[in-house]
């Protein structure tokens, strides 16, 4: 989405500075005849200006002629320079100009020479005509006049339009943010509930506020409810079969006891049965589970508890399984208690899926760490073992229902692939959440963390 708002707003204002340029072109073309004729009319009349100011200040007081041209250069915006009878009388600029033969001798003939002092501005020269008392003999002109208008002087009046177009600019991009973000929002709303949607929040409805998005947003909506529909008749399904399979089942294993006692000779093989009745009946409440989680139809009953001891009490009911495997566990929790809001049933169920995990995959005569931490609001549960350890992309398909990494190992261990399903609903019925990660230290393994609400904050600790 981000790149989308960049790349919209980015086109919006590159579409509004080419309108600007070219408009500003064709209202430069437009009036640029006539800007050149009122720009020429303004020196010519500054240049006749100075030039009978000098001529005044020269007949009626010759000394203050040096004053007089530094406050008309400084006045008007012009370097002056002025030559009698080829002597510098004075020039305003640090540096004199240098009145070359070529122009001398146009001068002879024309009154204005005007030449380009690149890259600044032009150069205008002048043989006005000398008072009586300086007039040479041969009608031979001696006086002349330098005048150049100053750069900051001629770039003045272009200042305010090109301020303007700057001013223009900056506020059109700072109106194309909001604007941007207007125009995106139903996309933003509309991405968010997809992803909310493919994680299995069917709750998200999009309103449809602008009309252009209606049938944008009816379409979400519509489909939207039909997948949640489907989903819950696929759930409600499961529930119904597993729970009509239960009957038939209890009846299965009631007759294969009767037949124990009535054949004693056949025991071994009505063991057998019935530990497979055992398996299948475990199979079907744990999709009894899976689906009435999917449905919200599992009530928890939540009461306080502190969370070292309901992991103290799951590790001493899986002490001889995790003793047979000669599994070294090594706890770490904290000194106080760590206060969780939760069903004691239904959260032994996720410790009873992660320590006899420990059983089946962990190799023997390995190292478990189960480390017990406290952030401000969450209290995270990490068991950390030795094992295999699994791919990368296997770490979030091992949370679907039915999924196997290794078909073989499972074969092998047992189990339908249901136990971690249900474990992450049942972590996120209480509020929380269990994820897998790859542990950093390089040695391999698995770490399983479960996260849960907390009712107590973690204490401040000094450094």
């Amino acid at each position: 989405m981000k790149a989308l708002y960049r790349k919209l707003y980015l086109y919006t204002l590159m579409v509004l500075i080419v309108t600007l340029a070219l408009t500003g072109l064709v209202t430069g073309m437009i009036f640029s005849s006539h800007q050149e004729g009122l720009v020429r009319n303004v020196l010519r009349s500054q240049v006749m200006f100075i030039q009978r100011e000098l001529n005044k200040t020269q007949r009626r007081n010759p000394s203050e002629l040096v004053n007089r041209m530094e406050e008309l250069g400084q006045d008007l915006g012009w370097q002056i320079a002025l030559w009698e009878k080829g002597q510098l009388v004075h020039s305003t600029r640090p540096k004199p100009p240098l009145l070359t033969p070529r122009e001398q001798r146009k001068l002879q003939t024309d009154t204005y020479v005007i030449s380009w002092d690149f890259p600044g501005s032009p150069q205008i020269w002048i043989a006005p005509p000398a008072p009586r008392a300086l007039r040479p003999v041969g009608g031979v002109k001696s006086r002349y006049l330098w005048l150049q208008p100053r750069l900051s002087q001629l770039s003045r009046p272009a200042r305010g339009p090109l301020l303007a177009v700057f001013l223009v600019l900056v506020f059109l991009a700072l109106l194309l943010l909001p604007l941007t973000a207007f125009l995106l929002k139903p996309y933003q709303e509309l991405q968010t509930a997809i992803q909310r949607l493919a994680q299995g929040d069917f709750s998200q409805k999009l309103e449809g506020k602008s009309p252009e998005f209606k049938p944008l947003t009816e379409a979400f909506n519509f489909m939207s409810q039909q997948i949640q529909e489907m989903i819950a008749q696929k759930q409600r399904l499961i529930a119904d079969v597993s729970h009509e399979l239960r009957s038939p089942l209890t009846r299965l294993r009631i007759l294969l006891e009767i037949l124990g006692k009535e054949a004693p000779a056949q025991a071994s093989l009505v063991e057998k049965g019935i530990a497979e009745t055992e398996d299948l009946d475990h199979i079907i409440q744990d999709l009894l589970d899976i689906s009435r989680l999917e449905l919200d139809q599992l009530p928890l009953k939540k009461t306080e508890q502190d969370l070292r001891y309901l992991i103290f009490e799951s590790l001493e009911r899986h002490e001889t399984l995790l003793e047979n495997r000669h599994l070294e566990i090594l706890p770490e929790m904290p000194e106080q208690a760590v206060m969780v809001s939760v069903d004691r049933e239904r959260l032994g169920q996720v410790f009873n899926n992660l320590l006899s995990n420990l059983a089946k995959y962990v190799p023997e005569n390995s190292q478990v760490d189960l480390k017990l931490e406290q952030s401000p609001n969450m209290a995270h549960f990490i068991v950390r073992d030795r094992g295999p350890g699994i791919a990368t992309a296997d770490l979030e398909k091992i949370f679907e229902p039915f999924y196997r990494p290794d078909s073989s190992r499972s074969r092998r261990t047992g189990g339908t692939g249901l136990g971690l399903a249900i474990a992450r609903r049942m972590a996120r019925a209480h509020g929380g959440d269990l994820v897998a990660r790859l542990p950093q230290d390089g040695q391999g393994g698995l770490e399983m963390c479960l996260s849960l609400p907390c009712l107590t904050k973690a204490p401040h600790t000094q450094e």
